[in-house]
């Protein structure tokens, strides 16, 4: 689902070329690598001068890669920011790895970070540690000090946040740091990287701070640039919410703002998010959202997922589910589920012996108020009047809402409540 914003070709230097939401997250598109790692280091220059106006130190959790050298030296290089005042954190650490070794995430955040700006301290994790249990507790106790302000992530080529890798990463993590086991795909891309020279030098253990931990950031910013990372991306924006693309969680968090290169976004498909055909960015567009309505464009306009997260990312409050759609007996607790705060209608009911025994007959599938009241709908549509009994067996628990042919069965529904 895209939702675009007026202005959407922008000309300025480190200005996106594009911009939409999908889910709650807004994503910008930029021409290439260079423009991105500007825009993304302006944007924790300015976040962290304004959270310093404001409070004693900014807590700054930064992850590491390649992928992050361009922002990295862009962010680094900003003038005016007042570093004396920052508390750095990073997000991983091989574990059995020196602080020396080339591929050692602590002398890529000493090198690039702590030698770059004098930070007031930078907490760094020891993958060299006796007991890596120990070391992830204590870092979690770092974390724990007080709220992290900012976290700039990248994706993995896999689709992981830090080091938790799929099927394995985990959205309700109980912890805030732990000891994980690489995922082979994300053990190839540090070779790949040039970190090591084959896989077989790859540590099979890190330290990693968990997904709750990122997410639990007041600003969370992700850094996607090349094309490598084109899959991932895709899999994010595009596939379902599941640990199988851990990335894809960002698009339930409206903090969460995603930048993406041209190479990062090769991958999306015709027709969605960030490949809108130009003719679709015209002035008519423009003038709808000028207006205050938000356009929800996605590939398939059945698809009721998407149109769910549309909803919530337009700040709707309730999303009605139509008891006809063969799938509502699924999307009705799934929405419950996924999205707690949305209030969902069950609609259009048809309420009566008779038609009931008619749907029986003739629609097996279509939902009955006993039914929809059973998934949890929140409020039950009628497409004619509710039965007395009907109000009297669900209306303390749900909203009624009676379609009506005449004054007085107007009169009749709102006497029953």
């Amino acid at each position: 689902m895209d939702s675009p914003t007026p202005g959407l070709l922008a000309t300025r230097p480190c200005q996106p070329v594009r911009s939409w939401r999908t889910g709650a997250m807004p994503v910008e598109l930029f021409a290439d690598n260079a423009t991105l790692g500007c825009a993304a280091a302006a944007i924790v220059a300015a976040e962290i001068r304004a959270r310093a106006s404001a409070q004693a130190t900014v807590r700054l959790l930064l992850g590491s890669g390649n992928s992050q050298l361009t922002f990295i030296a862009a962010l680094t290089a900003e003038s005016g920011v007042p570093w004396a005042r920052v508390v750095c954190f990073h997000m991983d650490e091989y574990v059995g790895i020196a602080a020396n070794h080339p591929a050692s995430f602590r002398r890529w955040m000493k090198e690039r970070v702590a030698d770059q700006v004098r930070l007031r301290a930078l907490h760094y994790v020891a993958g060299d540690a006796p007991d890596p249990v120990a070391e992830a507790a204590r870092y979690a106790g770092l974390l724990a000090e007080s709220p992290i302000d900012i976290v700039v992530l990248g994706f993995g080529e896999n689709g992981h946040l830090a080091f938790n890798d799929p099927p394995f990463a985990d959205f309700a993590d109980p912890a805030a740091v732990k000891i994980v086991t690489l995922a082979e795909p994300c053990r190839r891309q540090q070779v790949g990287e040039g970190h090591f020279p084959n896989l077989a030098a790859v540590p099979a253990q890190a330290i990693t701070v968990t997904i709750p931990t990122l997410l639990s950031a007041r600003v969370i910013l992700g850094v996607v640039p090349e094309r490598r990372k084109a899959a991932a991306v895709r899999a994010a924006l595009e596939g379902p919410i599941t640990r199988g693309c851990p990335a894809s969680i960002l698009r339930r968090k409206p903090n969460a703002r995603l930048l993406l290169d041209a190479d990062s976004a090769s991958a999306l498909s015709p027709g969605s998010d960030a490949a809108l055909r130009p003719g679709l960015k015209s002035a008519a567009l423009d003038a709808i959202v000028g207006q205050g309505f938000v356009p929800i464009l996605v590939p398939d306009r059945h698809d009721p997922r998407r149109l769910a997260e549309a909803a919530v990312a337009a700040g709707c409050r309730a999303i009605e589910i139509s008891c006809r759609r063969p799938d509502a007996r699924e999307m009705i607790p799934w929405v419950k589920r996924e999205f707690p705060g949305l209030v969902v209608l069950a609609a259009t009911l048809m309420d009566g012996p008779r038609t009931e025994r008619f749907l029986g007959q003739h629609r097996p599938g279509f939902l009955s108020v006993d039914e929809a009241a059973g998934l949890g709908a929140d409020a039950l549509v009628s497409f004619l009047r509710f039965r007395p009994e009907t109000y009297a067996k669900y209306g303390r628990e749900c909203v009624m809402i009676a379609g009506v042919g005449t004054p007085n069965e107007a009169l009749e529904q709102v006497e029953l409540g």
